[in-house]
C-alpha cells in the first residue's frame, strides 16, 4: 500500500509537472504573438515632426477662430482651459511631448526651459535682422529629438489679448487680469516673435 501511494503521489506530480510545462509553452506563444502585434515606437523624422507641429497650430487657431465667433472674452477662455487641453490630448494621442513657450508668458504652464528661452531669444534676434522666421530648428542630444519652430503674431486679432493697452478691451483686460495675476504677454505688435512650438520626442 506504501508503495502504491508513492506511486500514485508520484504520477501525480509527473502530471502537475507537465500541466505547468504546457501552460507555461502557452504563455509564451500568447507573448510572442503579443510582441509581435504590438508596433514598435514610431521613428519619428524632423520633417514628419514639424508636420505634426504645424497641424496642431492650425487646428488651434480654428478653435480660436470658432470662438471669437462667440465673442473675445470667450477666446480669452478657450486660451486659460481649452487650449491646455487640446495640447495635451493632441501630444498623447501622438505620442510626443508638446508646449506652446514664451519669455513672455501669460499662462505659468508655458514658461521655457533654459534651451527655449535661449532658441526664442535667437528667434528675437533673427528677426531684428531681417531674417526670415520660416526656421526650423532641430536638435539631437542624449537619445532625444527636439524640434523648435518661432510662433509669429501674424493676425490683428491676437492684438484683442496680446496687444497694447488701447488695443485690449476692457472687459478682456479685466478677465485676464483675473485669470493670470502675473500675465506677461501684452504689449505684442504683429510680425513679432511670440514664443515657439517646442515639440520632443525620444530618438530611435
Amino acid at each position: 500500500m506504501a508503495r502504491g501511494g508513492e506511486h500514485t503521489l508520484l504520477v501525480a506530480l509527473v502530471v502537475l509537472l507537465l500541466f505547468g510545462i504546457t501552460l507555461g509553452v502557452v504563455w509564451w506563444r500568447q507573448m510572442q504573438q503579443h510582441m509581435q502585434q504590438v508596433s514598435p515606437p514610431r521613428a519619428w523624422t524632423p520633417e514628419a515632426l514639424d508636420s505634426l507641429g504645424q497641424a496642431f497650430l492650425q487646428r488651434l487657431q480654428q478653435l480660436l477662430n470658432e470662438t471669437l465667433q462667440q465673442g473675445p472674452e470667450a477666446a480669452v477662455r478657450v486660451c486659460a482651459d481649452t487650449a491646455q487641453e487640446f495640447t495635451a490630448q493632441f501630444a498623447r494621442q501622438h505620442g510626443i511631448s508638446l508646449r506652446r513657450v514664451a519669455l513672455r508668458w501669460r499662462n505659468p504652464r508655458n514658461r521655457p526651459d533654459s534651451v527655449e528661452a535661449f532658441w526664442i531669444e535667437q528667434f528675437q534676434r533673427w528677426q531684428a535682422e531681417g531674417r526670415t522666421l520660416d526656421t526650423l530648428v532641430v536638435l539631437r542630444s542624449a537619445g532625444e529629438l527636439r524640434l523648435l519652430r518661432p510662433i509669429v503674431l501674424r493676425s490683428a486679432l491676437c492684438l484683442m489679448c496680446h496687444g497694447s493697452q488701447q488695443e485690449i478691451p476692457p472687459s478682456i483686460a479685466q478677465l485676464i487680469a483675473e485669470r493670470y495675476p502675473e500675465d506677461r504677454a501684452r504689449n505684442f505688435q504683429l510680425g513679432q516673435v511670440r514664443g515657439a512650438l517646442s515639440i520632443r520626442v525620444p530618438e530611435q
